[in-house]
């Protein structure tokens, strides 16, 4: 064949080139122009650098025979062959014909023009279709270069074209599967390639330890095969003969080979004529079927991490060795969290060169039995032949050796090297659960041990990363800032410490918290537990839990909730939204015990319903009102309602009786009735006073509801535990809801404050002036009480030591002694019914005055036969009963009671009757009995409210009433508000006289009518009848 121009050229070109090779081996520091070399071939498109000498590499594989000018070159031998033009080309411009020219006994594996031009690396997009030219291209490919990073040598097509020269010489196509080396040394292509010497001999060293790259070539069937795997599979196949020439062989190809890649992915990106970028993914990982999952859970940085690296043995898991982790765990590897995760694994499989090492790559051709690698963790690797011709590393199976990589070389094996060493804490779990935001929040305030320590149990009650975008968007405010010390209890709150399965929950449980709560005096927090009986669905302080199951993770427990958990709140913010509580709430607020109530650590409020204020009548106004003794009372009775400590529903229902020590200072007493009620009974009060727990929290929670919402709305939690007693937790303690208001002994409820809260302050005014004060103010009588100036209305005496008798006896004898008196009802009238009242006239007439104050005074009498029932007085002997408790006495329909003008008057007494007897609701009223004969506005009046006082009578060994000073056991008494004076009934004469005149009268007639007769008859019996002879008297008279 004719050789051409261009050709011949570079033949003698050639003989230049070796001549001048030698001049360089005297003179290393000799430099050549390239331009000599680019000015001879007809592909002139690129820059010309100039170039210095570069020492040969130190192996004995290059002979240190030179070609002469008389000898045929492998470039002779392209040069002469028309099916490597192309080559030749990528040759020119990658500066390698001087190193084919300076490189002896190697081999060459020539991609043909078909191959070269069916490689996608030179491949252009156009827009009339595809064309080959690696010029354009590479032209392209500077775009994306700045001016001082253009690639003027091509580097990375050079160091792919040094990949195709073996530092041996075949002498046949190969017929065996072996390895050689090539003359490819990697290293980073940095963008700036302009070398400082000649590029006539592969730079030693790169990114292998100073190794150069390995390949294989192997004989299959009727071919030989060329870059084939560890099997002598899948090359690249020969398809020309073997040709000879002095200084190597020649051996043409149907592919371009393909160096190995990076240990990471690396694009490779070209623009189109309209600046269109395109990338490939070309990773040797990815492209390995069986390391799919591992490239999966590869993230940037660590694929960055195993680029820079070099000189790197891998042996690395297929992907079913990744099956013996459960799903979550691979869930959280392939998330973008487990970054150090991955890379631990990784650092266990892998084994990094030691300086100065001689073989810095574990190829499979340098193991022997028993060698021992270490990773970089620093474990042992033992590596094992067994007899079955398998490999073993640390007992795990070798299933692919040697996949080449630029910077090192990867082993495929069959399972895990360290399948223990993965240690997925709570927080991982959690991370792969789409649980992050909650795991950066309690990274924010340093609680990751709480996640990390799996050492110790817990419950952990977490939200998903969308129910905190459904709960908390961007400008909410009502979660704390991330990092601050509030933001912590909040984290805390989530954490119950143990592990607690569903089947130890029951509902109305109380769970102790992380949280350690100041307000609990260092105590820690709880939290409620709600089970539906029904389908045994779960909920935590009003949360409800998603999924069926709870996830394990060693020691700990993770619930997924429906939104996060809110810390209760002190106890005003957690009272605040119970409408059931606004008079309790409002009666604190109008004291001056609302902040220090707030702080007040380690508390139990017991909370009265709305209801209990209203049920006790003139106490309740009396309690609210603005003066300075009633703001005492109030306080006073609010602190009864604070146990000084915290008593949960579950602690309150066990025993049958205790007392409770309460902020005022005073006990409140419990205890268990049969039916399991849990009853209060205050220090003070009344006989009768008690109240119950109510079931329903704040007016309408039920069991195991609340909780979860924003700060001060429905923070905390409410539960329901046995016998009906719901806890309402707050930041100091638990609110319990009751039914009444405990009255404690140190507030006295007198009938004067009674009747100042009923508007009766006229009416306490005349009872003061009438000298009954005494009776207002629960204070002792004076000395002549029941004598002097009331001895003809009350015609009661004092008892003397002489009338120390039973009070059966002395109540038969002598009638009822003050020292039976255990108590006053007052019927007070209204300011508005003295209008009608010549007021200086009544304080005249004081015997007036002292007969009004006796109609509206009700004496409260042991009975004879009882000394603890009271006896009303005369008709159905109305006593007290527990429907009676707020009433100062029954109000039973017709109920007659004696005041102290009955002592003196026949029209004394009073009774009450329904307005409606068929409906209660609608009042009473109260009359004189028997008061007849006038319109009857000054006989009867409207019951408009009542109180129950609360004042003291002695405790002493006497039995008189008034003997001591100190009050402790409870009167009986209060006051009736009426809407009328009941004015001192006294008949009209007509009435007062006319029936005993009419008695008279008839009696008269009667007795006439009695004599009239007698008379008659008498004188009808007085005439005697007579007989006349026969004859008559006529004869007598004769004679």
């Amino acid at each position: 064949m004719r050789l051409s121009l261009p050709i011949t050229l570079i033949v003698l070109l050639n003989s230049v080139l070796a001549e001048v090779d030698n001049e360089h081996q005297q003179h290393p520091f000799v430099s050549l122009n390239n331009n000599d070399v680019q000015a001879l071939d007809h592909h002139h498109h690129h820059h010309h650098d100039t170039q210095t000498p570069h020492q040969p590499p130190n192996d004995n594989t290059s002979s240190s025979l030179q070609p002469t000018t008389a000898s045929t070159t492998l470039i002779d031998l392209l040069s002469a062959d028309e099916n490597y033009t192309r080559l030749i080309t990528l040759l020119q411009n990658t500066r390698l014909i001087p190193t084919l020219n300076r490189l002896n006994g190697v081999t060459f594996f020539a991609p043909t023009n078909d191959a070269i031009e069916k490689h996608k690396l030179f491949r252009v997009e156009s827009e009339q279709g595809y064309r080959y030219d690696h010029d354009e291209y590479y032209q392209e490919q500077d775009l994306f270069l700045n001016d001082g990073e253009r690639d003027n040598i091509h580097e990375e097509l050079r160091q792919q074209l040094l990949y195709h020269v073996l530092d041996t010489r075949l002498e046949e196509l190969p017929n065996e599967l072996k390895v050689h080396k090539t003359y490819l040394y990697p290293h980073p292509i940095t963008g700036n390639h302009t070398p400082s010497t000649p590029p006539w001999i592969p730079k030693p060293g790169g990114t292998l330890g100073g190794e150069p790259q390995r390949i294989r070539v192997a004989a299959s069937g009727n071919a030989s095969w060329v870059d084939t795997d560890f099997e002598g599979k899948d090359g690249i196949e020969i398809i020309r003969p073997l040709v000879k020439a002095d200084n190597g062989v020649l051996i043409g190809i149907g592919n371009v080979i393909e160096p190995p890649p990076n240990l990471r992915e690396f694009y490779i990106a070209w623009i189109s004529q309209l600046l269109t970028a395109r990338v490939f993914l070309v990773t040797l990982i990815e492209s390995h079927s069986s390391l799919s999952y591992f490239t999966k859970i590869l993230s940037k940085e660590l694929r960055a991490h195993i680029e820079t690296g070099s000189a790197i043995t891998y042996f690395l898991p297929q992907n079913s060795a990744w099956d013996t982790l459960n799903d979550i765990e691979k869930l959280y590897l392939e998330s973008e969290f487990s970054d150090d995760d991955v890379r631990r694994v990784l650092d266990m499989h892998s084994v990094k060169a030691e300086e100065k090492e001689k073989t810095p790559v574990k190829w499979s051709d340098t193991w022997s039995n028993n060698t021992n690698l270490t990773n970089v963790n620093g474990d042992e690797l033992q590596i094992v032949f067994t007899p079955d011709s398998r490999t073993l590393i640390s007992g795990v199976e070798l299933l692919h050796p040697d996949i080449y990589a630029s910077n090192g070389v990867i082993h495929l094996i069959s399972s895990l090297l360290f399948p223990d060493a993965l240690t997925l804490t709570p927080e991982k779990y959690l991370l792969a659960l789409n649980c992050t935001h909650f795991v950066s929040l309690i990274r924010s305030v340093s609680l990751s041990h709480l996640v990390n320590d799996t050492s110790k149990s817990y419950t952990i009650l977490a939200p998903r990363d969308d129910v905190w975008s459904l709960h908390q968007s961007e400008d909410d405010d009502s979660f704390p800032p991330s990092g601050s010390d509030e933001l912590a209890k909040y984290m805390k709150y989530h954490f119950l410490p143990g592990k607690w399965t569903p089947e130890n929950l029951r509902d109305g449980m109380l769970l102790e918290t992380a949280l350690d709560e100041e307000g609990l005096a260092g105590k820690f927090q709880v939290l409620s537990v709600g089970v539906t009986p029904e389908t045994k669905t779960l909920s935590f302080g009003g949360s409800g839990v998603i999924g069926e199951k709870p996830i394990e993770v060693y020691n700990t427990i993770i619930y997924f909730i429906t939104k996060p958990l809110t810390p209760p709140s002190d106890v005003w913010q957690t009272a605040l939204p119970s409408l059931q509580f606004s008079t309790f709430i409002a009666s604190v607020f109008s004291t001056s015990l609302a902040e220090r109530l707030k702080t007040n650590q380690a508390t139990t409020f017991l909370i009265p319903q709305n209801p209990a204020f209203e049920r006790l009548g003139l106490v309740s106004k009396y309690l609210l009102r603005a003066t300075n003794t009633a703001k005492n009372d109030l306080e006073k009775v609010v602190l009864h309602h604070i146990i000084d400590g915290v008593e949960y529903a579950q602690s309150l229902v066990k025993g049958t009786q205790k007392s409770y020590p309460t902020l005022e200072g005073s006990d409140l007493h419990m205890r268990r009735a049969d039916n399991g009620t849990l009853w209060i009974t205050p220090s003070g009060g009344w006989s009768n006073l008690q109240g119950k727990f109510v079931a329903t929290v704040g007016g309408g929670g039920t069991s195991g509801g609340g909780g979860g919402g924003k700060s001060g709305s429905s923070g905390s939690s409410q539960t329901l535990a046995g016998n009906g007693v719901a806890d309402l937790l707050t930041r100091t303690g638990v609110i319990h809801e009751v039914d009444a208001v405990f009255i404690p002994r140190t507030v006295d409820i007198t009938l004067d404050k009674l009747a100042d809260a009923a508007d009766g302050s006229t009416m306490a005014g005349v009872v003061t002036r009438a000298g009954l004060g005494w009776i207002l103010n629960g204070t002792k009588p004076p000395a002549d009480a029941g004598l002097g100036e009331w001895n003809q209305i009350l015609k009661w005496r004092v008892p003397t030591s002489e009338d120390d008798k039973p009070r059966r006896r002395r109540q038969r004898e002598y009638g009822v002694f003050l020292d039976d008196v255990v108590g006053w009802v007052l019927l007070c009238p209204t300011e508005t019914a003295f209008k009608g009242v010549n007021m200086t006239q009544l304080w005249a007439d004081k015997d007036m005055m002292r007969r009004l104050v006796a109609q509206h005074l009700i004496p409260l009498v042991v009975p004879p036969s009882s000394k603890s029932k009271l006896d009303g007085g005369k008709d159905d002997n109305p006593s007290f009963s527990s429907s009676d408790t707020y009433k100062p006495i029954s109000f039973g329909n017709k109920a007659t009671y004696s005041t102290i003008l009955s002592q003196s008057s026949f029209y004394g007494d009073i009774t009450f009757r329904l307005v409606d007897e068929k409906d209660e609701s609608k009042g009473y009223i109260v009359g004189i009995k028997d008061a007849r004969g006038t319109d009857g506005k000054n006989d009867w009046a409207n019951v408009l409210g009542w109180g129950r006082s609360t004042f003291r009578r002695s405790s002493s060994s006497s039995s008189n009433f008034f003997a001591g000073a100190e009050f402790e056991t409870p009167t009986e008494g209060g006051v009736i508000q009426i809407d009328h004076l009941l004015v001192p009934y006294e008949p009209q004469w007509w009435i007062k006289y006319g029936p005993p005149g009419i008695v008279l009268l008839l009696g008269l007639f009667f007795i006439g009518v009695f004599f009239f007769g007698v008379r008659r008859f008498w004188k009808r019996e007085s005439v005697e009848a007579t007989y006349e002879p026969i004859g008559g008297f006529a004869g007598d008279d004769d004679d």
